[in-house]
C-alpha cells in the first residue's frame, strides 16, 4: 500500500490584503500616536514611523516567497 504525502508552501494572506492590513493599521496607529503628539508628547511620532518601517518588510515576506515557491511542492511516496 502507497501512501503519498504532498507539501506545499501555504500562504493565506495575499499581497493585496497585506498591503490593506499595513495602511490600516498605519492609520489606526497614526491615529493614537497624533493624539499624544497635540498633547504635547511629539516624540512619539519618529516611534511610529520607525515601528511601521519595521512592520512593512515583514508583512511583504511571507508574499514574496509565495510567489517564488508557489511551484515548488514536494512529494513524498513511502511503501508499507
Amino acid at each position: 500500500m502507497e501512501t503519498r504525502i504532498e507539501l506545499a508552501p501555504n500562504c493565506s494572506l495575499t499581497a493585496a490584503g497585506a498591503k490593506l492590513f499595513f495602511v490600516a493599521t498605519c492609520l489606526f496607529s497614526l491615529a493614537f500616536s497624533m493624539i499624544f503628539a497635540v498633547m504635547g508628547f511629539w516624540p512619539v511620532l519618529p516611534f511610529w514611523a520607525l515601528e511601521m518601517l519595521a512592520l512593512e518588510p515583514e508583512l511583504s515576506k511571507p508574499t514574496r516567497s509565495a510567489h517564488v515557491q508557489a511551484g515548488s511542492q514536494q512529494s513524498l511516496a513511502t511503501n508499507k
